[in-house]
């Protein structure tokens, strides 16, 4: 993977997740299918052999729906997807480091896929190279997702809200917590059906972030949304896909609490994070169930 002088200072986003080391298992927080479905798709990640410097990149499946999917994430076998729509978030790992990007896929019967990326050219002195991850058909290889970015926004893969009367759309709004006057917590609104919300201007106007504040205007229908979490200082950056039926007129609310401790069943220690969303118009009731996520190993 190659790096410019914009790119070096983009490992500072909050995009970057940081490596915990193993996940912990998640119970019926990893992604099942039923196999029972006759006909069923695939999807996996992707390697590459390790350079004779040893730096290696590969990409892997890390949630689809709501679920976690650290032990299926096996690069040579396909994760069992029942067809129809899906929210699906692949981690790309280069250099010790992991980046999360969001996609929608409308998996077909009998296809399988592969998560991919590919180097975009810098230009003068690649001062704006990065990366771009898709989703290929495994047999054509032909990009069944538009291809996003790791750092900064493709072209074209900005989400843009939906216009028209307020009765006829609906809101999602993020929350929160903060500490010394910086966040120390948030659920927010990251992408929709692959396509990534505005940031705000960082550092010198080079780096940015996610507005862990913002609410946004979303259309009717099925949509894939990409919650994003920041939960403890370390612990990085998570993504947790859903596939949600937005209701018009409604007004959603990302919530989230800090967990006590929790141990897997290896005795191992890890802090956690629960998130889930209400909706305010019908007295916060809660539309996306609560979901705990392990984001950070605690060895003390």
């Amino acid at each position: 993977m190659r790096f410019g002088f914009l790119s070096a200072l983009a490992l500072s986003l909050p995009l970057l997740a940081a490596c915990a080391g193993p996940a912990p298992p998640l119970g019926d927080s990893v992604h099942v299918v039923d196999r029972q479905k006759t006909a069923v798709a695939t999807i996996k990640g992707y390697s590459t052999p390790k350079s004779f410097l040893g730096a290696q990149e590969w990409t892997v499946i890390d949630a689809i729906d709501g679920k976690y999917a650290f032990y299926l994430s096996d690069i040579r076998n396909g994760i069992p997807l029942a067809p129809g729509p899906h929210a699906i978030v692949v981690a790309y790992h280069s250099g010790g480091s992991r980046f999360l990007v969001a996609f929608r896929l409308e998996a077909r019967a009998n296809e399988s896929y592969v998560a991919k990326w590919r180097e975009v050219d810098g230009g003068l002195l690649g001062l704006e190279g990065s990366t771009v991850v898709s989703i290929e058909n495994a047999k054509t290889g032909e990009k069944v997702t538009p291809e996003n970015r790791i750092h900064g926004i493709e072209p074209g893969q900005q989400y843009v809200e939906p216009s028209g009367p307020p009765e006829t759309l609906a809101t999602i709004s993020a929350t929160r917590q903060t500490s010394l006057f910086e966040t120390s917590g948030a659920a927010f609104l990251q992408s929709v059906d692959g396509k990534t919300v505005e940031k705000k201007p960082g550092f010198l106007g080079i780096s940015s972030e996610y507005d862990y504040t913002a609410s946004f205007k979303l259309s009717p229908g099925l949509h894939a949304l990409g919650i994003g979490i920041v939960a403890f200082e370390g612990s990085g950056h998570w993504v947790l896909p859903v596939m949600f039926d937005v209701r018009p007129g409604a007004h959603y609310t990302l919530r989230f609490e800090k967990d006590s401790q929790r141990a897997d069943t290896t005795g191992e220690k890890w802090k956690a994070v629960t998130v889930w969303m209400t909706d305010e118009t019908r007295n916060g009731e809660i539309v996306l169930p609560k979901t705990s996520i392990p984001v950070m190993r605690d060895y003390f």
